[in-house]
């Protein structure tokens, strides 16, 4: 069971398998969208949860770098997903 994204009933993360992150994974998954959460993206008082999404560019060193020019380590992301095909 996961402990932050709901991969079955909340309308956000429908349509998403949950994934281990790893960088070799990240590799095979360019042009592929995913679902993550950092440690940044959970409020711990308020019981708040923010996933983003995103495009998967490509990987640089021990990161993973969207299209829109983000890049997140992947040691700091705490669960994510891959859209459904």
């Amino acid at each position: 069971m996961s402990k932050y994204l709901d991969f079955e009933h909340e309308r956000r993360e429908k349509g998403y398998s949950k994934i281990d992150p790893s960088v070799g994974l990240f590799k095979s998954m360019v042009g592929r969208v995913i679902v993550w959460v950092t440690s940044r993206d959970v409020d711990q008082r308020r019981g708040y949860v923010f996933p983003r999404a995103g495009t998967v560019a490509g990987t640089r060193r021990q990161s993973v770098v969207f299209e829109n020019g983000e890049e997140i380590r992947v040691k700091d992301i705490l669960e994510c997903g891959v859209k459904d095909k």
